[in-house]
């Protein structure tokens, strides 16, 4: 799983955008005092240019002007009418330290921040009609997606476990469904809820079938599947300046697998790149590697020809 942190300032957007064009998933991180600001309305915009399925972090629970549950109504109005609860707090503000999961209605009690203890209980009474109505939303909007899950909803009044995991991938995959989760960074509450979500939930390049691309020097689009047997084909969607370094180019593999001694053609300009030392970026840190697969995501140093928009493709699919 690679997570693209980018800037929340708005002087920054060309930073989000770039990343939305490589990303599979976009999760948008709302604040619970603010709630929908200006810029989180931009982003939703770019959000639907690029058909990304979504989820919505709503982040600083723990601050004492917490309004979590009107944050998510204003999400629904004015980003997507498809923003469900998955995680909701048992309390807000500064006594926050346990959410309630309705994919699992189970209550979760994170411990202090750090200490990476996390205890998973029942439901407390007085939050259980709430966690049941969250509950009914979500299954309702998966039945939505889905003929054959609309009628077994209808027959039953219910979807079975697995019904709702597969119902509940498709939803998000084709954009129906964006889940909400209740967050403090700071305390590292609700983390672990988030993650195990994504791990199990969130589309993979090969879930989502491919990106579209042209032919070299033709109109025609033909699809390039995420294979790692495939064509090796790059794109190159960040360029940073690394001191000692020079220009190191962030790239996200869409075919193939691609080593350092590689030669590809760069299609803008027909000049043939060769790849040197090969790395994945953690923060600040780089760690070398041998080889970048289809789908994930990689940076390579001392490109001679080939820039921020560039696609690096091998020369038998010229792209």
């Amino acid at each position: 799983i690679n997570i693209l942190d980018t800037p929340g300032y708005s002087d920054f957007v060309g930073d989000v955008k770039s990343a939305m064009k490589v990303c599979d998933t976009a999760v948008m991180v709302l604040k619970s005092a603010e709630g929908v600001e200006v810029g989180s309305e931009v982003s939703g915009k770019f959000v639907d240019e690029f058909k990304l399925p979504s989820a919505i972090i709503i982040n600083k629970v723990d601050n004492e002007h917490s309004t979590f549950h009107e944050t998510v109504e204003k999400s629904k109005q004015r980003l997507t009418n498809g923003a469900i609860v998955i995680t909701f707090p048992a309390a807000e503000g500064i006594n926050f330290k346990t959410v309630i999961d309705v994919l699992r209605m189970k209550s979760f009690t994170y411990s202090d921040a750090g200490s990476k203890k996390v205890s998973e209980g029942e439901i407390p009474a007085e939050l259980k009609s709430r966690a049941e109505g969250f509950r009914t939303q979500l299954i309702e909007k998966i039945a939505e997606t889905n003929e054959d899950l609309m009628n077994k909803y209808f027959e039953n009044g219910s979807l079975s476990d697995n019904e709702i995991e597969k119902g509940l991938k498709e939803a998000i995959l084709v954009r129906s469904l964006t889940p909400v989760f209740a967050v403090s960074a700071v305390k590292a509450i609700g983390i672990n809820n988030f993650l195990d979500f994504v791990s199990s939930y969130f589309p993979s390049p090969f879930d989502r079938g491919g990106e579209e691309a042209t032919l070299a020097g033709k109109k025609e689009k033909i699809k390039i599947k995420p294979d790692p047997n495939g064509e090796p084909v790059l794109f190159i969607f960040k360029t940073l300046a690394e001191q000692h370094v020079g220009e190191l180019s962030l790239f996200k593999v869409y075919s193939g697998s691609v080593k350092a001694g590689l030669d590809l053609l760069n299609e803008s300009n027909s000049k043939t790149e060769r790849l040197s030392q090969l790395s994945v970026l953690n923060g600040r840190n780089r760690k070398d590697v041998a080889l970048v697969s289809a789908g994930d995501f990689g940076a390579v140093v001392k490109l001679k020809d080939t820039h921020t928009n560039n696609t690096l493709a091998s020369k038998n699919l010229s792209v």
